[in-house]
């Protein structure tokens, strides 16, 4: 019996490439171990206590400095430890050196919210789990040898002397040869990472490539022999790496260099294939956690897809004499690179744009001459002219800011983008039968079919889930934030912020709308001016239309504008700059359409309110029959005024309430309770915050009442989300 075609190509593929086949194995079998064995440090701690002050002694690993130049933090051991030695008591350690220091120290945590950056898996790919404010530090010895101290040290130098010497694109040119961010714009950062070409701002293959094949071609046509440019070459990548920093991708693509160059030594043929798995074998047996760091998947999948083209999938002929075919050629590989590393910024970044296959098409032809005249521009800095190193400064200007004008028309395309996290199923499917299209090239279902069955595996991956229902109260520390799904792609907050974390909207708000697929906020609910409440709101009116999420409505509450808070005001003030729609709404107003309604229970038309708390604006969310009552910091007498409203208000049952005032006794009267009978009901609270929320009172009220759930917690679960499943809540907690 003959095997068909599929398992003799992948027998085939096997037998020519053992290498690469071996390490797919071990990085499967290394997920597995990272995921389901690996068991991360859970602190030093004592008891219930989440910090203890210790003292440890180790080697200085790293440093890194805040934008003023002072020292900020120093890696030992497997411990960053935040100091201030700006008091000039302790010297400021060399790279190598021994140190003992004493602080409170604390293993790093995951993430409390869907969507928020992992620190624990960032920190734990270069090998540090704890993290320790620093009381009092001393140094026991200084580094014998000092190589490492010398190359950070010179890696300072030469970021001084670029931004000496280049001063119209210093910034940028410090990133490209120094690995050093501190003085790039943020504006371009941003700009470059939203139309999917922030690869170029970073230290990678890109570079090693184009500064290892300069140097080596260079030393041949020199006169150089193969093996002499070899190691000419390797050992200033070596130097490079070195000074830079052996981040994931300069390692992978240092290695992948020499590895080309042997194969020139040896006059064999270079497979790229074979060189990525060797790389990645290499990292993963030093480093077996690397494996959890986004840089190495996204090093990893980009080069392994230019891998895959160049082996299976670019046509290997002439070059194209028509202008048509040329063109084709020329957007064929972004095109490609795209379609892969779609679902690779979907799973991680949570968003791709379709238009930076036309950002990295430009790129592309300008990436070499951009580096070349940085290092040699760098190179001629030493001999004192400065004409020379100007004109190489002005070149580089040229390029960039020219295509910085492109990024930017390309960036108001936001119809072109795709946000949400497909499931992983959902990219398995995609990839085997993108894999089976392309290698196919039209020979057995046709090219017309082949491109109509790429546009529905892109709809597939890229069509949001429809979480119609869905109420998630984030982790905010002291503080509230809450989303209500209404569609697919589609939701309204209500409130965001907090007096205990920093930047709640951009680091945990934005990334949950994101991860869940969210590109229209139908209206945004203050209910009422405290800063954990309504902080993060002016931030959100500028910064979601930048993001391409639109914002329909900005809604607050119909009290004199001199009973609203400074930050309220400056919400409302945020609005209407960027053309948002500013309502005040009272007691008895309905907002509905076809999916859902919203009904405001408090305050009255025009009343002043007491104090800021006695007028939050209680709201009940109706999506379906699914009925969400949030209350703000509504205080007992205001819910002695709307407990029968709010019965009447909802459609049916109470699904889902958000309890008044962080879970304070000041609210969530008994009989308030026994009137609206939620069927489950969510505080928002910071861990160990410093006003005992929620209180003892409350939680026995709510065991009564909610006999199944209990009072759900955001201090213990993280972020609570509650939906319908067959007439029936159902509750999702972030962390158990």
């Amino acid at each position: 019996m003959k095997k068909s075609k599929i398992i003799s190509k992948l027998i085939d593929f096997a037998r020519v490439r053992p290498l690469f086949v071996t390490v797919v194995t071990v990085l499967l079998l290394d997920l597995c171990y990272v995921n389901l064995f690996f068991k991360w440090p859970t602190g030093i701690t004592e008891g219930n206590k989440s910090e203890q002050t210790v003292t440890i002694q180790g080697k200085v690993r790293n440093k890194t400095y805040d934008d003023a130049g002072r020292l900020k933090s120093i890696n030992l051991g497997s411990t960053i430890c935040y100091v201030n030695f700006s008091g000039g008591e302790t010297p400021e350690p060399p790279v190598g050196a021994l140190m003992r220091i004493s602080g409170d120290i604390k293993a790093i945590d995951s993430p409390m919210n869907p969507g928020e950056f992992n620190s624990r898996s960032y920190y734990g790919a270069k090998r540090i789990f704890y993290e320790m404010s620093v009381e009092s530090a001393e140094i026991v010895r200084a580094p014998r040898i000092g190589v490492r101290d010398f190359f950070f040290k010179m890696r300072q130098r030469v970021s001084r002397r670029i931004m000496a010497f280049f001063p119209l694109e210093g910034g940028t040119v410090n990133t490209l040869i120094a690995a050093d961010k501190s003085y790039l714009s943020d504006a371009r950062k941003s700009l470059y990472t939203r139309v999917g070409v922030g690869h170029f701002l970073v230290i990678s293959g890109l570079h090693i490539s184009a500064v290892g094949t300069f140097i080596y071609r260079g030393l041949r046509r020199a006169g150089a022999k193969v093996s002499a440019g070899c190691i000419a070459t390797v050992s200033f990548l070596v130097m490079y790496g070195l000074l830079v920093g052996f981040s994931v991708s300069v390692v992978r693509a240092t290695i992948m260099f020499l590895v080309r160059l042997l194969a020139d030594v040896l006059k064999r043929v270079y497979d790229m294939l074979n060189a990525v798995a060797l790389a990645a074998l290499i990292n993963i047996v030093f480093n077996p956690l690397c494996i959890m760091d986004t840089a190495f998947i996204y090093s990893y999948a980009t080069v392994l897809i230019i891998a895959v083209y160049i082996t299976f999938i670019a046509e290997r002929t002439r070059k194209p004499k028509t202008i048509r075919k040329r063109i084709w050629e020329a957007l064929k590989f972004p095109a490609v690179l795209w379609l892969f590393m779609l679902p690779v910024n979907l799973y991680l970044s949570y968003g791709c744009s379709l238009v930076s296959v036309i950002a990295n098409t430009l790129l592309a032809p300008l990436s070499v001459p951009i580096l070349v005249t940085a290092f040699l521009g760098f190179a001629l800095s030493f001999t004192g002219l400065t004409f020379p190193t100007g004109l190489a400064d002005f070149f580089i200007a040229l390029m960039l800011r020219n295509f910085d004008k492109l990024c930017k028309l390309i960036d108001g395309a936001g119809v072109f983008s795709f946000r949400g996290q497909p499931a992983l199923w959902k990219l398995c499917i995609y990839y085997v039968v993108l894999l089976w299209i392309l290698t196919d090239k039209g020979r057995s279902i046709g090219k017309i079919v082949g491109i109509g069955a790429v546009l529905g595996l892109i709809l597939f991956v890229t069509v949001p889930v429809n979480l119609a229902g869905r109420v998630t109260t984030l982790y905010v520390g002291q503080g509230e934030c809450v989303v209500i799904h209404t569609g697919r792609g589609r939701a309204v907050v209500y409130d965001c912020g907090s007096t205990s974390k920093t930047g709640v909207g951009e680091y945990i708000l934005l990334p949950y709308l994101k991860l869940t697929g969210i590109s229209q906020v139908e209206g945004i609910f203050v209910s009422h001016g405290d800063f954990d409440h309504a902080g993060e709101v002016a931030y959100l009116c500028e910064a979601l239309p930048r993001e391409g999420i639109s914002v329909n409505h900005l809604y607050s509450q119909d009290i004199p504008k001199s009973a609203k808070s400074g930050c309220l005001l400056e919400a409302e003030r945020t609005a209407i700059e960027n053309r948002i729609p500013v309502t005040h709404l009272s007691r008895g107003q309905r907002i509905s359409d076809y999916r859902c309604s919203f009904t405001c229970l408090w305050p009255k038309k025009g009343s002043v309110p007491e104090d800021a708390n006695a007028g939050s604006m209680v709201i009940m969310a109706s999506v379906g029959d699914f009925d969400t009552l949030l209350m703000g910091d509504a205080t007992k007498e205001t819910e002695n005024f709307i407990k029968k409203s709010a019965t009447k208000a909802a459609s049916g049952s109470i699904e889902v309430l958000l309890v008044s005032h962080h879970g304070s006794d000041t609210a969530s009267d008994p009989g308030f309770l026994e009137t609206v009978q939620p069927r489950a009901a969510v505080v928002s609270a910071g861990v160990n915050n410093r006003y005992g929320h929620p209180h003892k009172e409350v939680l026995k009220r709510f065991k009564e009442i909610c006999p199944h759930t209990g009072l759900l917690r955001t201090d213990k679960s993280g972020a609570v989300s509650i939906e319908m499943h067959r007439s029936k809540p159902v509750v999702y907690r972030y962390r158990r």
